[in-house]
């Protein structure tokens, strides 16, 4: 992606899931990468606290399978920010 965090977090292919590839790791690089992800666009330094604050809003997460880690919501899409003020 443009942001350079592909490795880290990513879209899935249909645009209306991502999905998060590390986090709680013991790579402390990829921990602290994450970490500086947070900070810079959720206003969050913990993960399980960035989990928490997307439950709050209602995202479904998927923890068992190959989609391990994908969370979506059915008014969150790329490019559709309007779509989530409903």
């Amino acid at each position: 992606n443009k942001y350079g965090y592909e490795n880290l977090i990513s879209w899935m292919p249909d645009r209306k899931s991502f999905k998060i590839h590390v986090g709680n790791t013991k790579d402390e690089t990829e921990n602290a990468m994450f970490v500086k992800l947070l900070k810079q666009y959720f206003n969050q330094t913990k993960y399980d606290s960035f989990l928490r604050q997307l439950m709050l809003y209602n995202f479904k997460r998927i923890y068992k399978g190959p989609q391990r880690g994908v969370c979506k919501h059915v008014l969150f899409m790329e490019g559709r920010p309007d779509l989530f003020h409903r």
